[in-house]
């Protein structure tokens, strides 16, 4: 393996494959040939006989898996375990994002029917053939809003830009779309249970339980598993956060429980000293006295105190084990609770603070971050911090895509239109600090380098087409399936199919539904239609009704197109009336640290 590249949903690989040498003459090959260079995309949240929990996860693996094959290469070899579920999952929605983007039509009827006869149980449950729409329908509301960091400032100027013929701006679309994100209130039952309500903040923001951090259980005590805080995917890493209310008197001893058994080394609290200084916010320990827990001692071993930002050394003690636990809290007291800080400069540098911290550790522990309720400031700084690293690997940002992915791990994550614009401003903070490190790094270069005459060679961002492509012959394995999925390498022998056999129905392309007449023509994708917003699969009941999994309302057309789906409809009825409201001016900000990075150049 030459090479390996870790996300939150999928791993890249690279590998240099050659035969052995006492098996050339099995193979028609000259023996001086170099070894030919495989990328290996492996999506590693994808269950056997299921579907993943969103769309845009899946559709990013495509789009990425997709680019990375060059145009004079051959054919990408797509697996699963049995090559028939999954693998036709994949091959219909790549093969009808090429369709929409040749001829603006959709019909996976009959494409699936066509690639049945060449593989039998392509697209194996009726699970599997909704989610195949669902995943086309979110391509062509929104497409990819990935956003190279050269065009980010001009192209958040557009997105603030109130349309004429919707009366609104897309990013106010762009929100509305992420707030019709919902959770079936049947996922949250833990935190309604009659013994942690209590623990509960606001009745509304509660954990479902496919994110929910669950607790070590306490014998004989009822809920001791409970707490309201929920796993948050980062860019690079699963459960990369923690993202939690602060903790209340009656909750503090859970808060430590968790910071213990999830071996958290990093708490970032978001909440200014008048915040803090309520009577129900647990307290912390200071240099004279120590903070008593339950089962826990909280010690503080030192504090670092600054203009925005109070460091502080805790040491934990539980009276279960005779070690303690060091955690570094990181308090940023310039978040005021109905608003924004006003320097996003110090907040970048917090966020920058901690994350060089969580390098400098090389730790693999979540980060736990909490303001009052868990929402708003928290999602800010989860969705930043996220967007940071994709900044840093990609040079791209797509705020949109991570508030939505985020936003379905935890109800009202990034809950209002503003909390979502002030995400925009900042990570155009982050954007234009990369920008100059780039101008400076290519500087630099040029001016170390002999014989130059002066010419500039400006770092270009790489593009995500390319940035994977091997550097001989471009040849490409996807595998959907989850072996393998501890990001650990695999042997040679586990990048093979697996001998599971699919289970057949009985012949039609979804096994126990009838067959549609055979003149089925496809879809057309039409501009401004008002039809009404029917389901991928009318009259059917959903079989996904029941999954974990947030479930998006009502979506809205494609801005960014000259097409639009018909399926359109009224926004949800329970949707809070998000108004048009002044956006703050970033413009000044972002020159001025242009404009001193070109002075002290």
């Amino acid at each position: 393996m030459m090479k390996e590249e870790v996300f939150a949903n999928y791993v890249i690989r690279t590998l240099s494959v050659e035969p052995a040498p006492d098996q050339l003459h099995y193979i028609k090959i000259k023996s001086e040939s170099e070894p030919r260079v495989i990328q290996q995309f492996q999506f590693t949240e994808w269950p056997d006989h299921d579907v993943p929990v969103h769309q845009i996860a899946l559709l990013r693996f495509i789009r990425h898996s997709k680019s990375a094959n060059p145009p004079d290469a051959g054919p990408p070899v797509v697996h699963c375990s049995a090559g028939v579920g999954r693998s036709g999952v994949y091959m219909v929605i790549d093969s009808m994002m090429d369709r929409i983007e040749d001829d603006n039509s959709v019909d996976v009827f009959n494409f699936l029917n066509h690639i049945r006869t060449q593989r039998i149980a392509l697209v194996q449950e009726e699970s599997q053939y909704i989610f195949v729409h669902d995943c086309i329908l979110e391509h062509i509301n929104f497409g990819d809003t990935n956003i190279p960091i050269r065009e980010f400032h001009k192209r958040l100027q557009s997105l603030r830009a109130v349309r004429s013929d919707a009366k609104k701006s897309r990013l106010k679309e762009e929100f509305e779309d992420i707030n019709r994100t919902k959770h079936p209130e049947k996922h949250k039952w833990a935190g309604k249970k009659t013994c942690n309500v209590g623990k509960n903040r606001r009745k509304d923001i509660l954990p479902v339980e496919r994110t929910r951090v669950k607790l070590p259980l306490v014998l004989g005590i009822d809920g001791a598993d409970y707490i309201n805080a929920s796993f948050i995917d980062g860019f690079s890493k699963k459960r990369e956060y923690i993202a939690t209310q602060a903790p209340m008197v009656k909750t503090a001893e859970c808060f430590y429980r968790m910071i213990f058994s999830t071996n958290c080394n990093i708490i970032v609290m978001l909440l200014d000293d008048e915040q803090w200084e309520k009577d129900d916010y647990a307290d912390l320990p200071t240099e004279d006295e120590a903070v008593t827990c339950g089962r826990f001692e909280i010690h503080l071993e030192s504090q670092d105190v600054s203009d925005k930002v109070t460091v502080r050394k805790l040491r934990l003690f539980s009276s279960e084990t005779s070690d303690g636990h060091t955690v570094t809290h990181y308090h940023y007291r310039d978040w005021p609770p109905d608003g924004f800080p006003k320097d996003k400069t110090s907040l970048v540098n917090f966020i920058e603070q901690v994350r060089e911290h969580k390098m400098a550790e090389s730790s693999d522990h979540p980060i736990t971050v909490h303001c009052d309720h868990g929402v708003g400031p928290t999602g800010v700084f989860c969705l930043v911090s996220s967007l940071y690293d994709q900044v840093e690997r990609e040079k791209y940002a797509d705020v949109f895509q991570a508030a939505k992915l985020i936003r379905g791990q935890r109800p009202k994550l990034i809950e209002t239109e503003e909390q979502y614009s002030f995400c925009y401003d900042v990570v155009d903070q982050v954007v234009a600090r990369k920008l100059i490190s780039m101008t400076t790094d290519s500087d630099s270069d040029e001016s170390n380098s002999p014989g130059t005459m002066g010419s500039k060679n400006s770092d270009s961002e790489p593009d995500i087409t390319r940035n994977h492509t091997p550097g001989m012959n471009g040849s490409v394995v996807v595998d959907t399936s989850t072996l393998n999925a501890g990001r650990h390498s695999p042997n040679v022998s586990s990048l093979s199919a697996g001998n599971a056999s699919p289970k057949l129905g009985n012949g039609s392309p979804i096994a126990g539904k009838a067959r549609p007449s055979a003149d089925s023509s496809p879809v057309q994708i039409r501009k401004n239609s008002s039809a009404g917003n029917e389901s991928p699969i009318a009259g059917q009941d959903n079989p996904m009704a029941d999954r974990d999994s947030p479930i998006t309302e009502n979506p809205i057309p494609n801005r960014d197109s000259e097409s639009a789906i018909s399926a359109t409809g009224d926004p949800d009825a329970n949707s809070p009336d998000v108004s048009d409201c002044e956006q703050p001016n970033t413009t000044s900000s972002r020159q001025a640290l242009l404009a001193s990075s070109e002075s002290s150049g």
